[in-house]
Order: structure tokens, then sequence, then C-alpha cells
């Protein structure tokens, strides 16, 4: 089980400065938070990597800094700029292969805004990872609690209708939303690609084994569908005070399993 870290733990802090701390805890995978369009390319591209190979670490992941406008870009009824919005996303799964990332992580609609409806999600998303294949990468949807889509029903019905997507769990995301996440679970099924690897103390997102959620159950689960990929911890800021209590906190969720 390889437990690594979102360079997002770290916001705003530049993302090569975040790999640095990332390394220096002894972390061997990491998800790259894409701060801003100029970091998907040229010199800042080949310094990221070469800052994850120094670090020995390998990159499982980027997600997009405009996950939070993925709502306008894709499902705001204007078939021009999902056009325009796939063509830019093309700068992730480059950037992605570069690395040597296998997903791009995918938050999609947003509540405050009409829902298009799960089929015409899946339509919109199936076009979005087309383009990622083209790269050698996927998209992963997240169950992001701001998503018209993180309900367990209808990750439930997008994979009904898109046999082969791929998920990124994330346990915060569910509480938030209200839902259980062993619910989300059993929706994604065998189709969990990538976890985000958090805690919920009853109110906001936790460090792992700093909350209330059993974390036990949810590995066995995963392990249940034969899951294979990274535990990424994905915590904000404000989850700690040292970068130090990511790694304690790693140990603390491997020690759950001795």
């Amino acid at each position: 089980m390889d437990i690594g870290v979102s360079s997002a733990c770290f916001f705003p802090y530049d993302t090569i400065e975040s790999l640095g701390i990332c390394a220096r805890e002894g972390f061997r995978s990491v998800e790259i938070f894409a701060n801003t369009h100029s970091e998907l390319k040229g010199q800042y591209l080949i310094d990221t990597k070469k800052a994850a190979t120094d670090g020995g670490m390998e990159i499982t992941s980027i997600h997009p800094f405009t996950s939070g406008y993925e709502y306008i870009l894709f499902f705001a009824g204007y078939d021009r700029r999902v056009d325009d919005a796939i063509d830019y996303y093309k700068n992730y799964f480059e950037a992605a292969a570069y690395l040597g990332a296998k997903y791009v992580i995918f938050h999609g609609d947003n509540k405050r805004a009409p829902f298009v409806g799960v089929e015409r999600y899946a339509e919109i998303f199936d076009r979005l990872e087309t383009a990622a294949k083209s790269f050698g990468v996927n998209v992963a949807q997240e169950n992001v609690s701001t998503s018209h889509i993180g309900s367990p029903e209808n990750i439930a019905r997008l994979r009904c209708l898109l046999p082969d997507i791929k998920f990124t769990f994330d346990i915060k995301q569910a509480c938030r939303g209200g839902y259980d996440p062993f619910e989300m679970l059993d929706a994604m099924g065998k189709n969990v690609c990538h976890v985000h690897l958090n805690d919920w103390n009853g109110e906001r997102c936790a460090l792992p084994t700093h909350g209330i959620c059993d974390l036990k159950k949810a590995k066995e689960m995963l392990d249940g569908v034969n899951y294979n990929g990274k535990y990424i911890i994905e915590v904000y800021r404000r989850d700690f005070t040292e970068p130090c209590e990511l790694s304690t906190s790693r140990r603390e969720f491997l020690s759950l399993f001795e």
C-alpha cells in the first residue's frame, strides 16, 4: 500500500517548493495540483519533473486549477465552449503524460448551476476522456460535494452509462455532501482508480485517523474490488500545523493494518 500526498496540502506554496517538502517527509508518490497555466509547459514543467525525480517520487496525477470552473466550461449549455474547454484540457493531458501521471482529476458541474442531467453529463465526459486517452492518460471523476454528480445515486448512474469510467474516491467530499462514504464506494465499485485519503471530524476535513471515519472499513472495501492504486493524502493547509504531521498521519493510517 503506497501512501502519497498532494502538493495542494501546501497551497499557496510554489508547486516545486511543495514537492521538496513532500520528498523531505519521505513520500514517494505525489499528486500535483497545477496552480496556474504556466506550470503546465516549458521550463517549469521540466523543473517539476526533475524535482520529483530528484526526490525519488512518482507523480500519480494532476489536479487542474480550473476545477472550480468546470461547470462553466463544460456544463453551461454552450457547445462551442465545450469544444474549447476540451482543447484547453489537452494542456493538462500533455503535462500529465510528460510527468508520467496516469490521471487528471475532474470535479465536473456545480449545484449552483442548472443540472444538464446524467445522460448529457456522460456524453461530455466521454468526449473529454477520449481526448485524454489520445495522450495515454485518463480523466478520473471525483465525488465532489459541490457537484450534482457527487451523490452515490448519480455516480452509479454515470457508471452504468460509462462502464469504463474512472473514479477518484474522497471521504471528506462524501461526508461534506451528507452522503455515507461506504455507499459512495459501493456506487463506484471496481471503477475506483485513485483515492484521496483524509478523514472527517464531524464538521470538516481532518488528517487520516484524526476523525470519525472508519478508514479500516474503507480500505477493506477497496481491497474487495481489487483496488491497487495509490492513496494520496489530500487535506487543506488549515488541517495541520507542521508538514511532519502528514508523515505521522501516514504512519498512523498504516498502523491500522499491522
